[in-house]
């Protein structure tokens, strides 16, 4: 097993942690979700069934978002200790769930660096590509691809099974 470099890994996760709250900008995000909590306090909240739908559903997103952050720091925080414990003890399995924590946080991070990158003023609406020919066949064969229902979470499933395609083998001239 490969040995696992525990401060640098914990200072690659803070870095790549600290850039995505940046660009999150964390404390405009509190700010805002400090704003819709006082919005949706407000008794008279519901008299605008449409605003007051609109209020929740950004808080809800709202706060879903900070605590994502949040929880992460948190695990950063408490994969540090567990390596510590783990060296300080020479303990082989903590040292292991601390290895496997890493892996799951670096998961995380990408997840959410992905989702940050994706995030403005346009990406809740859905999008229209156009494919054009150029030389070749690579339109015609990538167009059944591109609608065949790929989605942000991978191809459509029909009846629990993943609906994708394949190119045609092209054919040898005789």
């Amino acid at each position: 097993m490969a040995e696992t470099d525990f401060p640098a890994e914990l200072a690659d996760l803070r870095d790549t942690l600290r850039r995505i709250t940046e660009v999150i900008d964390l404390e405009a995000l509190r700010a805002e979700v400090a704003d819709l909590e006082q919005q949706a306090a407000d008794p008279n909240l519901w008299d605008n069934q449409e605003n007051a739908q609109r209020v929740n559903s950004q808080l809800s997103h709202k706060q879903a978002h900070l605590d994502r952050v949040d929880r992460l720091g948190g695990r950063i925080e408490d994969v540090e200790i567990m390596a510590q414990m783990a060296a300080e003890e020479a303990d082989e399995d903590t040292r292991a769930e601390a290895v496997n924590e890493l892996a799951g946080i670096r998961k995380a991070l990408d997840s959410l660096e992905v989702v940050t990158l994706m995030s403005g003023e346009y990406d809740e609406r859905d999008a229209v590509v156009t494919i054009r020919s150029g030389a070749g066949e690579w339109t015609r064969q990538t167009s059944p691809k591109c609608c065949c229902g790929c989605t942000p979470a991978g191809p459509r499933r029909e009846n629990g099974t993943s609906k994708s395609w394949t190119p045609p083998t092209p054919k040898k001239p005789d």
